[in-house]
């Protein structure tokens, strides 16, 4: 009778480390998609303030009679972003500390989403 007992326990205690684990990949599928999410609005939020800045940029640029219209539009398109500046330096992108972004960032490092 001991036997059958400790058989069940071990039955029981496999089956639930077995759910555990379950759970465990269903929350870390739902956090992946929620920080997604949170990127998502973090660039949103980017967007909104980084517009005023590349609208004046270019306005600026083809203010210069010597520049072409749409050499200025794909020259400051990418304004904000990331990007390896002429030292070789990696240059951070701009507005990644606005709360939505913070948030993201540290979703992301707590849940080990890349």
């Amino acid at each position: 009778m001991r036997r059958s007992t400790v058989v069940f326990i071990l039955g029981s205690l496999g089956a639930s480390i077995a759910f555990a684990a379950h759970a465990r990949a269903a929350d870390q599928e739902k956090s992946a998609s929620d920080i997604a999410q949170m990127e998502q609005q973090c660039e949103q939020a980017r967007q909104v303030k980084l517009a005023p800045i590349r609208e004046a940029e270019v306005a600026k640029c083809k203010a210069d009679q010597r520049s072409d219209p749409a050499y200025c539009d794909r020259f400051w398109a990418d304004y904000g972003d990331a990007h390896r500046a002429a030292n070789g330096r990696w240059m951070q992108r701009l507005f990644d500390d606005l709360p939505e972004c913070v948030a993201a960032e540290k979703a992301r490092r707590e849940n080990n989403v890349k």
